[in-house]
């Protein structure tokens, strides 16, 4: 309706943009973005929301093209680096994503958003530069679990299992406090479920896969069986490392019957 009465409205347009890009309708939506920039060429927001629904479109290097279009208008925009950083890596151009993802963190004083920067480090294999990024966002954001389960599985990744597990013991202790609240709070219980499912089946499977690597065999093994009671989801990779641990154990075929 407000589109009806003023085709120049820019909150309606925006509104109606953001809904066609959730409609997946990205053509109508870049569309929309393109009235955006022309009626208001010093504005910002229009590239960026231009920028999504070309991203959605896999057409990344106009997607980018669009971010920084939009961030030369406004460079203290933070929320858009971070989409570009994404985009860059995505586009494995690592360097302009770590400046993209700094700057993210710059304007918005997102400690989090060194897990992206660190990731970016170990695309390209510089690990002690990832261990020092997961640092600096703990040191703002000390019971962050995304930064905490990326350094973790690093250290796993790194042999480094004996630092690994008492990050994964404080990840664990986090989840249980955040799961109480959760509960206390009536979360929508298939919802809580997914959130599980999605967010802690990567850490039971890598504290499993530190405890393995150490011959804590029934650690690992019971760590395994709460990642699957406790995330309520099938996963392949937990199963076959129960399998792992099974063979180790000279239980293979008890383990095969189970995988199967």
């Amino acid at each position: 309706l407000s589109l009806e009465l003023d085709p120049q409205n820019e909150d309606a347009l925006l509104t109606r943009s953001a809904l066609y890009l959730e409609l997946k309708e990205y053509e109508k939506s870049i569309e929309i973005s393109n009235k955006i920039i022309k009626n208001n060429p010093n504005g910002s927001i229009g590239w960026h929301w231009k920028a999504r629904a070309l991203y959605e479109l896999k057409k990344l290097k106009d997607a980018c093209h669009a971010h920084e279009k939009g961030l030369e208008i406004d460079p203290s925009f933070a929320e858009p680096w971070k989409d570009l950083g994404l985009i860059y890596l995505e586009l494995e151009e690592f360097p302009k994503a770590i400046h993209s993802f700094k700057q993210h963190i710059k304007f918005s004083d997102n400690g989090v958003s060194w897990t992206y920067v660190a990731e970016a480090h170990e695309e390209q294999e510089d690990f002690q530069k990832a261990l020092e990024c997961y640092d600096k966002g703990l040191k703002s954001e000390p019971n962050s679990i995304e930064l905490l389960e990326g350094k973790a599985a690093l250290l796993t990744k790194l042999d480094k299992d004996e630092k690994a597990l008492k990050i994964y013991d404080k990840i664990q202790r986090l989840l249980e406090k955040e799961n109480k609240v959760e509960d206390a709070m009536d979360f929508d219980k298939e919802e809580q479920e997914i959130m599980n499912s999605n967010d802690e089946v990567n850490f039971y499977y890598n504290k499993a896969l530190s405890l393995k690597k150490l011959e804590r065999y029934e650690e690992a093994y019971q760590t395994i069986e709460d990642g699957f009671r406790l995330t309520n989801s099938f996963n392949l990779d937990l199963l076959e490392l129960k399998l792992d641990i099974f063979k180790i154990n000279g239980n293979y075929l008890e383990g095969l019957a189970i995988v199967r």
